[in-house]
């Protein structure tokens, strides 16, 4: 007439159940909730009695998620974002640096220990545990469909070679029978150019410095849908992929096997202007120094599709007008977005600003104060500068909000063309998660 005995011992992979984000420090952080990975561990754990004569407490207790070990978040490149340590299947980590793009992948130690039932094992980045971050819903003007620009209106169109390839490249957009070049015979970059993944590790952005972008140069592009196309020694390559972020569209053209993507010639299709989001949160903006001049740095509100910007009275400016660049300057100046080189981070290093007047709803335009002088002024906006000269490398990493960079020197100032003297990325404070 006694109960029967049973027992019973799981070892289980361990998985995520539940995350969400709260507001903290310069990129957030995230909370988590871990549970076995499976449903049938799960189901398992739910329904199965304790073993016979078990207290269910402490180790003789079935848990439902690992009660103690540590955990680590770790991005695309490898880099440890933050750890803590599991308390009852829950953890907040709060990131030590804005990952890079692409999942955020987990790694915990496990716990064989805390129950005589159940072993949950440990995660390793190679389990593919993963979580996604967005820093700021952005848009801009263009969109993609089909493999193609979608412009709604007209737009100056900027373009920078980002590939180290030989040969001499044209590029342009087409709409039919429509061709519009935006650049002759660009010449690839440096070995060791400034590209945007650089941007999210510790020190990869610096080797950068001296490391010239390939050629580029802009043109004012219609509204309509427009095919980004490249042209090498006469021949057109072929559109391997387009990856958008609310400042431009990085695009990769096959110049050798369609599946190697190492010979590809690769270039950003730029719009001059940071493009908006939908969130409400506060912003963060990271800026990144790799000049030997004293530059300042201004952002101000312009026109998501014109540029303009309107003056103390009501008068609206165009980025083609002369006189331009110092009403942007004045607009910064009211907006109080206008920062000079005292604070700015030092040669090589990285600074973020979390306390700035910006509105992330709301679309900026850029100067560069070259050697702080407000009488010197470089615009994110070619139409703005001398010769309409590209000054501003938009830098796309989708998800990690609107990241570009300036060139302090103009191509007649022996420019070493490296794009990196100022580099910032505009972020959302708090990041939104999905599994």
């Amino acid at each position: 007439g006694s109960e029967p005995y049973h027992d019973w011992y799981l070892i289980t992979d361990t998985g995520l159940a539940s995350a969400k984000t709260q507001a903290a420090g310069a990129f957030g952080s995230v909370s988590i909730n871990l549970q076995a990975r499976s449903q049938e561990a799960q189901n398992l754990l739910s329904s199965t009695p304790i073993t016979t004569g078990y207290t269910g407490q402490g180790l003789q207790n079935k848990l439902l998620a690992p009660a103690k070990g540590g955990l680590q978040l770790i991005d695309a490149r490898g880099t440890k974002l933050g750890q803590t340590d599991v308390a009852n299947g829950q953890a907040s980590v709060t990131l030590n640096a804005l990952p890079a793009p692409g999942a955020v992948r987990l790694a915990f130690d496990g716990d064989a220990t805390s129950s005589y039932q159940v072993n949950f094992r440990k995660i390793t980045p190679a389990d593919d545990v993963r979580l996604n971050l967005t820093y700021g819903d952005f848009s801009g003007p263009m969109q993609l469909q089909n493999q193609q620009l979608q412009l709604g209106s007209a737009q100056q169109l900027q373009v920078i070679r980002t590939d180290s390839g030989s040969g001499r490249v044209d590029f342009g957009v087409s709409q039919g029978n429509t061709n519009v070049s935006l650049a002759r015979q660009a010449q690839g970059a440096s070995q060791a150019n400034l590209r945007a993944d650089q941007l999210f590790s510790t020190n990869g952005w610096q080797s950068s410095e001296g490391q010239a972008q390939g050629g580029g140069g802009s043109a004012l592009v219609a509204a309509g849908a427009w095919r980004p196309t490249a042209v090498l020694d006469g021949h057109e390559l072929t559109l391997a992929s387009l990856d958008l972020a609310a400042n431009g569209v990085q695009a990769s053209f096959a110049a050798g096997r369609p599946d190697d993507p190492s010979d590809d010639v690769v270039a950003s299709f730029g719009l001059p202007s940071t493009g908006s989001a939908v969130q409400t949160s506060a912003s963060v903006l990271t800026v990144r120094r790799l000049s030997a001049m004293a530059n300042g740095l201004a952002l101000y509100p312009s026109d998501p599709v014109t540029g303009a910007v309107t003056d103390a009275n009501g008068t609206s400016w165009l980025p083609q007008q002369s006189g331009y660049l110092p009403v942007a300057l004045a607009a910064a100046q009211r907006q109080g977005v206008v920062l000079r080189h005292q604070q700015l981070p030092g040669f090589g290093e990285t600074k973020q600003f979390s306390s700035l007047p910006l509105t992330l709803s709301q679309t900026y335009g850029a100067l560069l104060l070259v050697d702080d002088k407000e009488s010197d002024l470089i615009g994110s906006y070619a139409a703005a500068n001398p010769n309409q000269t590209v000054q501003c490398l938009s830098l796309i990493a989708p998800s990690r909000g609107i990241s570009f960079a300036f060139e302090d020197k103009r191509p007649w100032q022996s420019s070493d063309n490296d794009f990196n003297d100022l580099s910032c990325t505009l972020t959302a404070a708090l990041p939104s998660v999905s599994l």
